[in-house]
């Protein structure tokens, strides 16, 4: 992406958090020009909203956010969406003796990736 400028802000107290971020820039001339192909984002501008929250204490942690991008997430070979939604979930348990167990979630969806519509982009559990 090109010239442009991001803000965040996050608050933690006795182990919970929020936070907050947004993002804007210029595409390049080259993303520009990507835009001819229909499955390319044809925006003039690349955006990213998040949000997240997190509790560690007591020997617990979890936390979780999500996102939506706006001509910046890439998809298949190298093609740019128009949109994405992305969210994120992980928890984990530290134990006395050391081990630490962590499940998390992922999953990504595309919207208005031209001729395919809308489409599940990454989904896993780990």
């Amino acid at each position: 992406n090109g010239d442009g400028f991001g803000i965040s802000s996050t608050y933690v107290y006795d182990g919970f958090g929020i936070g907050a971020v947004y993002t804007k820039s210029d595409r390049t001339n080259a993303q520009e020009r990507a835009a001819a192909n229909p499955l390319n984002a044809s925006g003039k501008n690349a955006e990213l909203w998040a949000t997240g929250i997190k509790y560690d204490a007591n020997n617990i942690y979890f936390a979780a956010n999500y996102a939506e991008t706006l001509n910046m997430t890439t998809y298949g070979d190298g093609y740019i969406s128009n949109k994405a939604q992305s969210f994120e979930v992980v928890a984990q348990y530290q134990f006395d003796f050391g081990l630490r167990p962590s499940l998390a979630y992922l999953k990504s969806k595309g919207r208005d990736l031209g001729r395919y519509g809308d489409q599940d982009m990454i989904e896993y559990i780990d």
